[in-house]
């Protein structure tokens, strides 16, 4: 009776053993996928990682360009107002150039009138000789 009933389960333990085998295997197979899922998002937290890294980068390199902007824009005006001021002091130098030639012309005309008023009477008393 023993035999018999141990004749009839024995199907029943090898269907119950090869569940077993194939749960193991699904369980392996779970893993594995597990495994790749960990994998994946470890790698996709690198690719953010780069991709913030990379927008901090060109957020720095930007703000460098603006600054090296800001001071181009400073040094051209610094030479802006002195290329302006320079002009300013040439064309005062000019100026004062041109008055010293008119005070002198000036000068040159008074001294001539000078003479001319000198030379007068002595023209008067030539002309008067001339007469006789």
């Amino acid at each position: 009776k023993a035999q018999d009933e141990t004749a009839k389960a024995q199907p029943e333990a090898a269907k119950l053993k090869e569940e077993l085998a194939k749960a193991q295997g699904e369980a392996a197979k779970a893993k594995a996928e597990a495994a790749k899922t960990q994998d994946e998002a470890a790698k996709a937290q690198a690719d953010v990682a780069k991709v913030q890294a990379d927008a901090a980068k060109a957020q720095d390199e930007a703000s460098k360009a603006k600054a090296e902007a800001a001071k181009a824009q400073d040094e051209a005006s610094a030479w802006k107002k002195g290329f302006e001021a320079s002009k300013a002091s040439k064309a005062q130098h000019v100026a004062k150039v041109q008055a010293a030639k008119a005070k002198a012309k000036a000068q040159d005309v008074a001294k001539a009138q000078d003479e001319t008023a000198k030379a007068q009477p002595e023209a008067a008393k030539l002309k008067e000789e001339l007469a006789k």
